[in-house]
């Protein structure tokens, strides 16, 4: 269908405009605040099963040195055995992990620059969110009481975590000081953090060279001195009383911290035709060295250095890493490094174990299409993506074919708006959806003819793309919720009519928790009816449950989920145990990216005196509010008749919404939040691969924009914009009168109509307004009346050129006509050979 104004310019002193406008029967005008929650899928044809696939940031063992701990840039955290094979791995991070630290003798707590501070006990393959920082976490170590460790950040904040409770229990901001940093604004952010099991001290270092020394458990900051000439401290390392700092400026200095002397100094800028500084990166010193006098340095230019202080010599190892050492450790009395050049761990000892790591992306860019990505990974091979069906195309392009020719050989001549938020994150592809515009992007039926399922859409009806994307993203989980829909209308139909429900067969229970991811690896027919049934068999195989009783759980990657205020929540659990309580059989041991996954809490935060206890509103953006209106709604039904009816309205393709066959099970799924109504700033709050979801933890954290699409075929759509236009014939250059002559159209008149509005539709609207008798002569020269279309015979032409009619308006705009006010359109009969 298509939507014309028609503006009259008459002789009197006013425009008349009339406007016949076909709009969407879902469409919702709203005016309210968009939704701090937005939606990301994550589409990699790699799966972290063998090793990094970005530069690794972070290398621990365990304390007892039986295990070797990596974190890596593709937000990755790993874990190898004695052996050197992989025992574990987990994408706990959407980010950059910039730091991981041993916790108990089979977990890890780490940081990233996702914001957020995590533990996994990688034997148990539980995981929590601990907290979050408001600007990249770089730092964190733990503390000789049990159970506690302190994170840095890029805000300027330490903070003091009690892992087992999630709970802030103290911050410590780095006040920026006049005498050391010089009043300069966006000093102090910290990058470093380290501690004494024995004094119970902690040392941190900022990005101007400040080092300072706090007494976590009482909130006292000690002393600050500063450390380093105006550059980051990189890495600190703290034995008793003893401090051995590494700077941005090339220079590793040992401090006595009782007098905040300095003891030692490395100055590693001493070469003579060095065209510029050294910064040190990474630092390792044995532990059993209990003063530093053995240690190794990794800088900028990819030298190792072991220094002995005894005898004050400084070896450069035989080795350069590329692009500068990121991180060094000692595993197996073996010595390991990780480069900023590839996802490789060197074994400087052994290079026969050295393990090779994989290549991720590190650049995309959307094609005109906006269906389709082009992306370059670390091994500088090109690939094609489609984030509308969710996979990487078969499609292969000649190895030294460049990125940019790529993207042109593949560049289409569409012109759409932006529907979803495309980038490169941890060497993967997210696709963001929000509410202000996932719905913008309409394409036609032939447009998705290539998709399996859609081959046979009308070709000149409009789809909307987003709605498209979500729908068959989420079918699993709107097909559960008609079903328990279905079981819930059912209920209410026994307890009209006096049945006994108790006593009802509960096999094959069907509940609120149920996974509905799983029947992907087994499905993959698309839902296109809308049709939403009610059980009637008496003992119907589903359970009769009441929601609002049953228990919120939390299953979550890269974050978890607020804690809700519905009846629906049950008291949180506060014992590690509860707290990393197994919700998912199956899941032990592993630590897989694609095995199912854990109940993760929420981490509290003390709330300030005075400060406001005002509810947050993505506490109460989700399907909560929805699902409670259901119930309440058939509860107030006393007819079942009436009860017959489903309240939900998903849509289908009878109701103009195609749907593509089930994503990957594996496909990861993320929720983001705004940290606050005026930021811009993200916050992971919850992540799972379909095939963990549960439809509970969906319903607490879908924002309801989202559940408004899928389960109710609404959705807020902007007034589409309309280009001007005029139809006049075009002009004969020769003074005789030829067949290809056409007269003016009979409404003289100007035109606007709906961008994406195509010249087909325009040819049609012409056909319409000319001579109807001159039409059937027409189709009577040609003897094609019955089967004649239009394009046959009529052509649109722009600035002299015969105009596609698969063209939009936008498209001739922008390609042919290249200016302002209305697009001029001339029409022709077109001349048969």
């Amino acid at each position: 269908m298509s939507s014309f104004t028609r503006t009259n310019m008459g002789t009197g002193s006013g425009t008349t405009t009339t406007t016949t406008t076909i709009s969407p029967s879902s469409t919702i005008p709203s005016f309210k605040k968009p939704s701090p929650k937005s939606l990301t899928y994550i589409i990699t044809d790699t799966q972290h099963n063998a090793s990094h696939v970005l530069p690794i940031q972070s290398l621990r063992t365990s304390a007892t040195g039986s295990h070797l701990y990596t974190a890596g840039r593709d937000g990755v955290v790993s874990v190898y055995d004695c052996s050197f094979h992989r025992r574990a791995n987990i994408q706990l991070h959407s980010d950059w992990v910039n730091e991981v630290i041993p916790f108990t003798e089979t977990s890890v707590v780490s940081c990233s620059s996702d914001l957020s501070v995590k533990c996994w006990d990688y034997e148990r393959g539980e995981h929590q969110l601990i907290g979050n920082h408001s600007d990249y976490v770089k730092c964190v170590t733990g503390l000789a009481q049990a159970g506690l460790v302190l994170s840095g950040g890029l805000d300027r904040e330490v903070k003091l975590w009690d892992v087992e409770r999630c709970v802030n229990l103290r911050s410590f901001t780095n006040e920026i000081s006049s005498e050391l940093d010089n009043g300069v604004e966006g000093k102090g952010s910290i990058y470093s953090i380290s501690s004494s099991k024995i004094t119970g001290l902690t040392v941190y270092g900022d990005n101007d060279g400040g080092i300072s020394v706090l007494d976590p458990l009482n909130g006292q900051l000690i002393k600050r001195f500063k450390g380093h000439q105006g550059a980051v401290v990189r890495s600190l390392h703290m034995k008793d009383n003893f401090l051995l700092s590494c700077g941005a400026d090339g220079v590793v200095k040992l401090w006595d911290l009782r007098t905040s002397g300095e003891l030692e100094k490395w100055d590693f800028n001493d070469s003579p035709n060095q065209t510029q500084r050294t910064s040190i990166w990474s630092c390792y010193s044995p532990e059993e060295v209990y003063d530093f006098s053995e240690f190794y340095c990794g800088d900028s230019r990819g030298r190792i250095t072991k220094v002995d202080a005894n005898k004050n010599t400084k070896t450069i190892l035989p080795y350069v890493a590329p692009k500068g050492v990121l991180s060094l450790f000692s595993f197996q009395d073996q010595l390991l490094s990780s480069s900023m050049a590839n996802s490789d761990i060197t074994n400087h000892t052994n290079p026969e174990k050295s393990i090779d790591g994989e290549p991720g992306l590190i650049k995309s860019r959307l094609l005109n299409d906006r269906r389709h990505v082009v992306t370059l990974s670390t091994n500088n091979e090109v690939n094609l993506w489609d984030i509308v069906s969710f996979e990487k195309s078969p499609k292969k392009f000649p190895a030294n074919m460049a990125f940019d020719d790529v993207v042109d050989s593949l560049q289409t001549q569409d012109i759409l708006p932006s529907w979803c938020r495309v980038t490169i994150k941890a060497g993967q592809l997210f696709v963001t959806l929000n509410e202000a515009s996932f719905a913008n992007v309409e394409v036609y039926g032939d447009d998705l003819w290539g998709y399996t399922g859609l081959e046979k859409l009308e070709k000149d009806t409009r789809f909307n793309l987003g709605k498209l994307v979500l729908c068959s993203l989420l079918q699993g989980f709107v097909e559960d919720v008609v079903a328990w829909d279905a079981v819930l209308r059912h209920k209410r139909i026994k307890e009209i009519t006096g049945e006994n429900i108790a006593n009802s067969s509960t096999k094959g229970k069907l509940s609120l928790l149920t996974k509905f991811g799983n029947d992907y690896s087994n499905s993959s027919s698309s839902n296109n009816s809308s049709a939403v049934t009610t059980p009637t068999d008496e003992n119907s195989s589903y359970e009769d449950i009441d929601p609002m009783k049953q228990k919120k759980r939390s299953l979550s990657i890269f974050g978890s989920r607020r804690a809700s205020k519905s009846p629906l929540s049950s008291s949180a659990p506060t014992t590690k145990s509860a707290l990393l309580s197994s919700s998912v059989p199956n899941g032990h041991g592993n630590g897989n990216a694609s095995s199912p996954l854990y109940n993760a809490k929420q981490p509290q935060q003390q709330t300030p005196p005075g400060s406001s206890s005002s509810t947050d509103p993505a506490e109460t953006d989700n399907l909560r509010p929805m699902i409670t209106a259901l119930e309440a709604k058939y509860q107030s039904i006393s007819s079942q008749h009436l009860l017959q009816a489903s309240q939900l309205s998903p849509p289908s393709l009878l109701t103009g919404t195609p749907i593509l066959s089930k994503p990957r099970p594996d496909l990861f799924l993320l929720i983001n939040e705004r940290t606050s109504s005026d930021s811009t700033t993200e916050l992971v709050s919850y992540s799972e691969p379909l095939h963990a979801i549960t439809k509970d933890a969906l319903i607490d954290s879908l924002p309801a924009w989202i559940g408004n699409c899928i389960l109710q075929d609404k959705v807020n759509l902007k007034e589409t914009p309309k280009i001007g236009f005029v139809l006049i014939p075009e002009p004969n250059p020769s003074s005789t009168s030829t067949l290809t002559d056409l007269p003016p159209l009979r409404d003289d008149s100007r035109l606007s109509a709906y961008t994406m509005l195509r010249v087909s539709k325009i040819l049609c609207f012409a056909v319409e307004k000319l001579d109807p008798k001159l039409v059937s002569e027409i189709q009577e020269m040609n003897k094609k009346s019955s089967t004649l279309k239009v394009e046959d015979w009529l052509e649109l032409l722009c600035q002299g050129d015969v105009v596609p009619n698969n063209w939009t308006l936008a498209m001739v705009r922008t390609r042919m006509w290249k200016g302002s006010g209305d697009v001029k359109f001339t029409y022709r009969r077109k001349v048969r050979s």
